[in-house]
């Protein structure tokens, strides 16, 4: 083969290198540019698996195995504790109710995701969240925003009545005002309790 030959090889192979090289700089992961602008994810980089839906199942287990991997130290209350105050009085809920139901829902582990497809601290539904993709919900101060103002709202919708606010969290609005109270389901009422029991100790 000759030597001219041999170069234009050489550079070719170069070329074809050149994406795999930049994919591998960016660890095959890239963070979604458009976010809401009322919480800053800056502080909490969270991936985003490269060729699958935002929202994608798949990709929700494969971020959430990633931050499980990282063994974060984040968890517990004291972690948060300055942002869940923040939050709570900026929606006028109480911080200790907040505290309460991040223990009930994930024990304050940020990358906890649940059969149904609850994500983060306060399990939040990517269908809560709206218009945010699924993969932000595991930045613990976005997760947080999102399930206070969920929590505010269910307040707002049960006249402030904390019991309800709670049910409706864990069973949904539309059960509680169905049977006028927290619903008869047996994980519904045994939430409501551990929730009212760790508000009480917070």
């Amino acid at each position: 083969m000759s030597v001219k030959r041999l170069i234009m090889c050489a550079l070719l192979a170069q070329i074809v290198a050149l994406p795999i090289i930049a994919l591998e700089a960016r660890h095959m992961f890239m963070p979604r540019e458009t976010k809401p602008a009322i919480v800053s994810t800056s502080a909490y980089k969270v991936p985003e698996t490269v060729g699958l839906g935002q929202n994608s199942p798949t990709t929700v287990k494969l971020v959430a195995q990633k931050l499980s991997r990282q063994k974060s130290k984040e968890t517990s209350p004291s972690t948060y504790e300055r942002y869940i105050n923040k939050t709570a009085m900026n929606h006028g809920v109480s911080p200790a109710l907040v505290k309460a139901v991040i223990q009930a829902e994930s024990d304050f582990r940020p990358q906890a995701i649940s059969q149904k497809g609850a994500i983060g601290l306060m399990q939040v539904m990517p269908s809560t969240a709206e218009t945010v993709s699924a993969r932000h919900l595991f930045n613990p101060r976005y997760n947080i925003q999102v399930g206070v103002r969920y929590l505010k709202q269910l307040l707002k919708t049960f006249d402030g009545d904390e019991k309800l606010a709670v049910a409706a969290y864990n069973s949904g609005p539309r059960k509680v005002k169905k049977y006028g109270g927290v619903p008869p389901y047996k994980e519904t009422r045994v939430y409501v309790k551990r929730v009212l029991s760790y508000y009480r100790s917070f």
